[in-house]
Order: C-alpha cells, then sequence, then structure tokens
C-alpha cells in the first residue's frame, strides 16, 4: 500500500500525494503523484528519474512533484561541469546554461559556442 505524504505543489503550499506506483509525475498524472524514493526527480515530460536529464532546471525538472525526502531536488546546472544534454555549451551565443561539451572515444563533441 502506498504512502501518502504531505508535499509543496504547484497547485496549492501543502497537498497530499501519493508516491506515483509507475514512474509519472506532475500535471502529466493529473497532478496527483510524487516521484517514488528509488526515482526520486519529475521531468519536464512528466516521468520521474534520477540524475541530469531528470534533476536539471534547465531541462524543466518539477520540483513541486520531486521527492525531496529522497534528495530529489531539482538543481541548476553547475557552470563548466554539467555535461551538455543538448549540444550548447558556455554561456556565450545559443550557450545559456554553461554546459561543458562531452567527450566520445577521446575526442571533444563540438558544441555551439
Amino acid at each position: 500500500m502506498a504512502t501518502t505524504l504531505a508535499h509543496a505543489s504547484a497547485f496549492g503550499p501543502r497537498q497530499r500525494v501519493t508516491p506515483s506506483p509507475d514512474n509519472t509525475c506532475g500535471p502529466q498524472a493529473n497532478g496527483t503523484y510524487v516521484c517514488p524514493l528509488v526515482t526520486p526527480c519529475c521531468s519536464s515530460s512528466g516521468y520521474c528519474g534520477a540524475g541530469d536529464q531528470y534533476c536539471l532546471t534547465s531541462l524543466g525538472c518539477q520540483a513541486g512533484f520531486s521527492n525531496t525526502f529522497a534528495g530529489g531536488n531539482c538543481y541548476a546546472p553547475t557552470d563548466k561541469e554539467t555535461r551538455s544534454p543538448d549540444g550548447t555549451c558556455g554561456k556565450t551565443g545559443v550557450g545559456e546554461h554553461g554546459y561543458r561539451c562531452p567527450v566520445e572515444g577521446g575526442s571533444r563533441l563540438c558544441c555551439s559556442a
């Protein structure tokens, strides 16, 4: 049986929500579910997970539906440390978040400048 938790959400200051049984969250899941402990961040597309693709504020992490009890706090990218998820890098031109370019097979992949 799922435990209902008191949790802040986009729909009000404190609302009772239930951990998601199917890793969906936010308005995409009718605003009913918060992410479970093992996948604590709610992505912009309404799916629970862990890591940058789910937890970065620059990618739309939904703090009101992330499980803060499990460390599912949305976070901003760290300048020159967070690997680019979208091909942009730095803070000039189209790069606004300070991402670093990814490296694959010993070669730095090109990013915007």
